[in-house]
Order: C-alpha cells, then sequence, then structure tokens
C-alpha cells in the first residue's frame, strides 16, 4: 500500500519581491523618462526643466581654446563672406540692381587685440570712397582712438582735419555742437574759489582733459560722486544712500551739491557732465550716412543716450567694444 501526499513549500522572499516588482518597474521607467526630459540621459528631444537656465559657462582662454587661427586657416568660405560684405559696402549698387538689400550694420565680436578697431576702420574707408566725409561720424570715448582715425582717413584719402568733423571722443563732440569755449567750463580756480566760499576743504589735483585745452575735471571724492551719479542719470543724494560710502559725510555733500549749481549759475559756467545734459536736452544731431562708435564699453549710461540721439539721424550704424577691456567702470561704464 502507499499514499500520497501533496506538500506546498512557499518561498516568502521570493513572494515579496514579485509583489514589489511592478512598483520597481514603474519606479524605474519614471527615472528615465525624467532623466530623457531634464536632458541627462542625453535624449535629444526634451530640455523642458532647462528652460531659462543659463547655459553660460566660465572660459579660460590659457586652458580651453582648442581651436587655433591655424586651424582655420583654410575656410575659404568664411573669407569669401567676409570679402563679400566689404564688396558690398564698396560697391552696393552691384548688388541692389539685384534685389540685394544694404546691410544696416554689422556687429563685430572678438577678444582684445583679435583687430576689431582695424576692421572698424576697414568700414569706414570702404564708405570714405563714395560718401562726403562730414556725413560720416566716428565716435570714441579715449582721444587717442578718435585721432588714429582722423589721421588713417586724412592720409589714405589725402583729406584735411576740418574735412572730417564729427571724428572725435563723444565728450568733444557736445562741446563742439553746443558752441562753448574753455572760459566757460569749470576750472580749479573756480572750484577753489567755491571751496573757499563754503569753507570746505576739496581737493584741488585737478587733472586737464586733453581732448580741448583748458577744460579740467575734479579729483574730489565728493565731486567725483555727484559726476559719477549725474553719469548714471542718479540725483547725488539718492546715489549716496544706494553707494553706501562711508567714506563722504551725507551732510558735506548736500551743501556741496547745492553750492556747486549755484555758483554755475551765478558765474554762467558749466561742468563734463553738463556739456552732455544740455546736448541731450537742446542740442542738434547732425543728419549722417553712418555713425561708427568705438570703445563703446566704457560708455556710460547718459553717454549712451548720446549715442541714441545721433544713431536717430543716422542712416546706418556700428558699434564696437568689448566689456573685458572696459577701465571706467569707477567712472559709470
Amino acid at each position: 500500500d502507499f499514499s500520497i501526499e501533496f506538500m506546498t513549500l512557499e518561498n516568502r522572499w521570493l513572494d515579496v519581491l514579485l509583489g514589489f516588482l511592478p512598483i520597481i518597474i514603474i519606479i524605474g521607467v519614471w527615472i528615465f523618462l525624467m532623466r530623457r526630459m531634464s536632458g541627462g540621459a542625453g535624449g535629444a528631444g526634451g530640455q523642458i526643466f532647462n528652460i531659462g537656465k543659463s547655459k553660460a559657462k566660465l572660459f579660460d582662454q590659457n586652458t580651453e581654446v582648442k581651436v587655433t587661427f591655424k586651424d582655420v586657416a583654410g575656410l575659404e568660405g568664411a573669407k569669401e563672406e567676409v570679402q563679400e560684405i566689404v564688396d558690398f559696402l564698396k560697391n552696393p549698387k552691384k548688388y541692389t540692381v539685384l534685389g540685394g538689400k544694404i546691410p544696416k550694420g554689422a556687429l563685430l565680436v572678438g577678444a582684445p587685440g583679435t583687430g576689431k578697431t582695424h576692421t572698424l576702420l576697414g568700414h569706414i574707408e570702404s564708405f570714405l570712397e563714395s560718401t562726403p566725409p562730414d556725413q560720416i561720424g566716428y565716435f570714441t570715448f579715449s582721444k587717442n582712438a578718435a585721432g588714429e582715425g582722423k589721421q588713417r582717413a586724412v592720409d589714405k584719402f589725402k583729406l584735411s582735419y576740418d574735412d572730417l568733423p564729427y571724428f572725435q571722443t563723444l565728450h568733444s563732440f557736445c562741446f563742439n555742437q553746443l558752441g562753448i569755449n574753455k572760459n566757460q567750463v569749470m576750472q580749479p580756480k573756480h572750484y577753489r574759489e567755491l571751496s573757499e566760499k563754503m569753507e570746505i576743504e576739496l581737493d584741488f589735483n585737478q587733472k586737464q582733459d586733453e581732448d580741448y585745452d583748458g577744460v579740467f575735471y575734479s579729483t574730489d571724492p565728493y565731486i567725483q560722486m555727484i559726476n559719477l551719479a549725474r553719469s548714471k542719470e542718479l540725483d547725488p543724494i539718492k546715489f549716496y544712500h544706494l553707494a553706501n560710502n562711508s567714506k563722504i559725510s551725507l551732510n558735506k555733500l548736500e551743501i556741496i551739491v547745492e553750492e556747486l549749481e549755484r555758483y554755475k549759475e551765478q558765474n554762467g559756467l558749466i561742468d563734463f557732465p553738463d556739456m552732455l545734459e544740455k546736448f541731450l536736452d537742446s542740442g542738434e544731431a547732425p543728419r549722417l550716412r553712418v555713425m561708427f562708435v568705438d570703445e563703446a564699453q566704457d560708455l556710460s549710461l547718459i553717454q549712451w543716450r548720446l549715442v541714441k540721439k545721433i544713431e536717430e539721424k543716422s542712416q546706418d550704424s556700428y558699434i564696437s567694444g568689448d566689456d573685458d577691456q572696459a577701465i571706467y567702470k569707477w567712472n559709470g561704464a
């Protein structure tokens, strides 16, 4: 005789694992989809969670430059494109008869020493071949840059300096357009007289602006703060609270602001910020065929407004600058 007995063997751990398997699969699929949507899985599509995020990274030209001029020397296509732009500027009719349109302007981007100013001056020469020189404006922040552009044009096209009335710094432009003479501008003797009148000591270590003889700007910290505030188009007292300069006395600043304006009004004088403000209020910008602005990185807010006013009456405009070369951030650039 024999008997059959059926027994059920249980593996509790296997049961638990099988019970959680669907949940594990769902979580795995969810993680995979989320990584693709955020770009973590290298998906070509969904970058939905990167919207609005900057992809910029700190760049070190000493360690991360992988491409040199030698590597791109054979890119004839790029060279041809640049040559076409230059030819377009020199011979616009050649392209307009075919339906081409003259570009409104060009943006040149490059690190220090890559030839932005040189290229800009090359465009100026292209316009000078077909445009009256008094319809071309070349405005810079420094006198050296303006002088270089003017001298290059004079030498190549046999012009006189008078033929290029708008090759100058922006503050020289305002000075000349308003018909100001040096006797109308605040000079060291005026600040000395003002100081004595207020019985407040001011720094008389004045520096002369070489753009035109006899015009000075003050190195006194109070006068500098007032001028800096005005370059940002801010009230000097409000700017004091924003700057939080512990070296400046608010009471002393308030007195100097009030007395300086009174002194200038009584004596018919203006200072550097006044030149820009007066031109913006009442000056007349010339009608130019083209306006060039170099060293734009050093322009203050009020100088950018001046550029805008000139640009409004210019048919074309070209602006060049490099933030890495800005040296007048302390003065409102």
